[in-house]
Order: C-alpha cells, then sequence, then structure tokens
C-alpha cells in the first residue's frame, strides 16, 4: 500500500521531501486528476489540501465517503476536517473506540 498526494507543485513538494512516493499535480484542475489518484489500486491512503477537496463535486465527495480505499485525508493551515476515529472505522471496518 502506498500514500498518495494530491494539490499543486507547492504542496506536493513538502510531501515527496518526506517520502510519499504517488503524487498528482492538480494545475488549477482537481477533479480529473482526483478521479485518476482515485483509480490507482496501491494507494491506500491519498492526502489532499482541504481547499481542492471542497473544490470536488458533490457526488464524488458523497462517493468518497464510502470507499474503503483510499482513506482520503484532508490537510489544511488549521487542521483537517477529516475525522480520524471515521476514518480509522472506514479502513479497519470497525469502531476501535467501542
Amino acid at each position: 500500500m502506498r500514500i498518495g498526494v494530491l494539490g499543486n507543485d507547492d504542496f506536493v513538494t513538502g510531501f515527496k521531501l518526506a517520502g510519499v512516493d504517488r503524487e498528482y499535480l492538480t494545475n488549477g484542475e482537481v477533479t480529473p486528476v482526483f478521479e485518476q489518484a482515485l483509480k490507482d489500486d496501491e494507494v491506500g491512503i491519498l492526502i489532499i489540501h482541504e481547499r481542492d477537496f471542497d473544490r470536488l463535486p458533490v457526488r464524488l465527495i458523497k462517493a468518497v465517503e464510502k470507499l474503503h480505499r483510499p482513506v482520503v485525508i484532508t490537510i489544511s493551515e488549521g487542521g483537517g476536517k477529516s475525522n480520524l476515529r471515521e476514518m480509522i472505522k472506514r479502513c479497519v471496518g470497525i469502531d476501535l473506540w467501542k
């Protein structure tokens, strides 16, 4: 399983330096690149900036919420929107806090 990062060049570069080897550069177009990243069977975790995630169509956001893989993690300057408990529950299949 690999970790992927999606975003503009500045956002992706920091993750590449940390060892993330799957990159998806948006260059303004988020939706087609995001759909391409979702099709990559090797990606188990996909990191995306919150502002790019918010630009996705609602139908795609709803579809991602139901996916088991990849787990999509949003990151922003003020902290992510993603609920860690829900992400783990989707990934593992059980609620570890119960």
